[in-house]
């Protein structure tokens, strides 16, 4: 339910709603600059989480140098791991999804 991360989130962070990101972990992959706009258009004004069935990897295809530069900074972030999926409490996600 998000609880158990209150001691760790700053006031600040805590306040905006949460968003649920759902991607495809398909081998067709899902296009780097969908992602990274949809990305950027949602953490501006939400906490946001990424989720995959089973928790899979994604597989960003169409990436030029500046999104294979943004992806490699994504990745070094803790939020750029999948969630899995199935395991999402609907409860703590708000009204916001988006699906990449």
């Amino acid at each position: 339910h998000g609880s158990h991360f209150k001691s760790r989130v700053s006031v600040s962070v805590m306040s905006r709603p949460n968003c649920l990101v759902v991607c495809s972990a398909s081998l067709e992959g899902v296009s780097a600059q969908s992602f990274i706009h949809s990305h950027t258009l949602t953490s501006s004004a939400f906490n946001v989480q990424v989720a995959t069935p089973d928790g899979q990897p994604i597989h960003f295809v169409r990436q030029d140098d500046g999104s294979r530069r943004w992806l490699n900074d994504f990745r070094g972030k803790p939020a750029s791991q999948p969630a899995r999926l199935e395991s999402i409490d609907g409860t703590s996600v708000g009204s916001c999804h988006s699906t990449t």
